[in-house]
């Protein structure tokens, strides 16, 4: 790292906390290194937290932790057999080549009209991120990016074991599965049971809402 590490890790905080350009974070009093330096720091420590994330976002797969999650989705929601609540988010990236031979700039083009990553994020009701897929270019459907997803895999054969108490909960972007919980079709009073299910289905799944919302406002550069 071409700047003192404490400077780096600082450097890139602003960075990502901000969303400004490298210079100008290059040129700042407390900084004070130049964009290529910047540039190296942002590297670095990105690739470092790569490294460390498999360690922090660990998606339950013991019992102890697997009850610990529905249990606190339950006495927060009233919710049961709740594990994780799962949503997709456009992360901005800057257009790739038209012509590109593997990732063409088509690709990536999303249907809010710019260019993105489409993030898949599965959270707990402690807003703790459990599980990112971010494999897929923003022209892929949140639905798509579900279905080839390790998780998916993961849950179905849990669910072909005998694990029937173990769900996700997603928006009705996502297909239903005995895995995969989404709204019931259609409104219906908050008096009826499809009413009351939708009611608890909803309050639960914010969370995830919630956990997008507050990385994109601590870090603008997303």
């Amino acid at each position: 790292m071409a700047a003192a590490p404490h400077l780096g890790v600082l450097c890139v905080l602003h960075f990502l906390g901000h969303g400004s350009y490298q210079e100008s974070v290059g040129r700042g009093w407390n900084f004070a290194i130049s964009q290529p330096a910047v540039s190296k720091c942002i590297t670095n420590v990105t690739n470092a937290i790569n490294n460390e994330l498999n360690n922090w976002i660990v998606f339950p797969q013991d019992n102890q932790n697997i009850q610990r999650n529905k249990q606190v989705f339950f006495e927060q929601y009233g919710f049961p057999g709740i594990v994780g609540a799962i949503d997709c988010t456009h992360v901005a990236i800057v257009a790739p080549p038209a012509n590109h031979d593997l990732y063409p700039a088509a690709a990536y083009y999303n249907r809010k009209g710019f260019y993105s990553i489409n993030v898949q994020l599965i959270v707990d009701a402690n807003l703790r991120i459990i599980n990112v897929n971010a494999r897929f270019p923003g022209s892929v459907h949140d639905a798509a990016i579900w279905r080839m997803s390790n998780i998916n895999r993961h849950l179905e054969n849990r669910y072909l074991n005998d694990n029937l108490d173990y769900h996700l909960i997603g928006d009705e972007g996502y297909p239903l599965s005995p895995w995969l919980l989404v709204k019931y079709p259609g409104n219906h009073p908050q008096h009826t049971p499809e009413g009351r299910y939708n009611d608890h289905i909803v309050r639960a799944r914010s969370v995830v809402e919630r956990v997008i919302g507050i990385l994109k406002k601590t870090f603008y550069i997303i």
